[in-house]
């Protein structure tokens, strides 16, 4: 299966929620890939009433790189 990327959210409670994984493969690096995964993130978060949205990274030092990009796109 040749896939692009993906990501994940997780309900913590019903007013928030965490962005559990984001992936994006090799060959679509760099390509605003993971941006657009964000972006659905974001909405589907939105659309889910939530007051919170939090980025699970756990200290993975391989997620570290979406922390700009979160902050671009929406301010946690």
């Amino acid at each position: 299966m040749n896939y692009k990327g993906c990501g994940a959210l997780k309900e913590l409670d019903s007013r928030s929620g965490e962005i559990k994984s984001m992936r994006t493969a090799k060959a679509h690096r760099r390509k605003g890939v993971a941006s657009k995964i964000l972006e659905h993130i974001i909405k589907e978060a939105e659309q889910r009433a939530y007051d919170c949205l939090k980025k699970g990274d756990r200290g993975n030092s391989r997620v570290r790189p979406s922390t700009s990009l979160i902050h671009t796109l929406w301010v946690l």
